[in-house]
């Protein structure tokens, strides 16, 4: 690799526009991926003793070294760049189909809460009626009113993928929580 390509490659230039917007969108972590994959190019072309022109080192090179460095990212295996992202896979199907809500103070939020398909974060939403969701967001699940007012939280373990039974608490001035939060098929 020529060592001026090399040194470009390892320069450091100042915040542009793109940066400071990447950054008001907090994509941070994406950005240090992707300067990680960069780097880990760098070093695999630099270790190559050949003269090899970044675009050529190989994708999937590339992974199977951050993968081995512990990187918990998965990256789509791509024989080359131009290659097609495979789509991602469909979430998997919930545990349970529907829950029964027991025991809240506040009786419309009781009920049978059925699957409804999935949040961005690939977490189950269930829905009562068209007005009540039982849902995760930010690794909080919650009882909510048209996904916005939210009336009880129940917080675990941060890969939680059904809601828990017990734990939940008062989010704003509700009557109590429910007793429980049950599987019901």
């Amino acid at each position: 690799m020529d060592r001026g390509v090399l040194a470009l490659a390892l320069c450091i230039s100042l915040c542009s526009m793109s940066h400071v917007a990447f950054a008001s969108y907090r994509v941070e972590p994406t950005l240090w991926r992707v300067g990680q994959a960069a780097g880990t190019a760098v070093a695999l072309a630099a270790r190559s003793h050949t003269p090899l022109a970044l675009h050529d080192v190989s994708v999937g090179e590339i992974q199977r070294f951050l993968y081995q460095q512990n990187v918990s990212y998965l990256y789509p295996v791509r024989p080359t760049c131009n290659s097609p992202t495979p789509p991602p896979p469909p979430p998997p199907k919930p545990a349970c189909a529907a829950y029964v809500v027991v025991g809240a103070g506040d009786g419309d939020v009781n009920g049978m809460y059925k699957y409804n398909g999935t949040t961005a974060d690939r977490a189950p939403v269930y829905v009562q009626s068209s007005t009540y969701m039982l849902y995760r967001y930010q690794g909080v699940w919650r009882l909510a009113h048209e996904g916005h007012t939210v009336f009880y939280t129940a917080s675990g373990p941060p890969n939680l993928s059904e809601p828990p039974e017990h734990g939940w608490i008062v989010d704003i001035d509700k009557a109590p929580a429910p007793a429980s939060v049950k599987c019901s098929t």
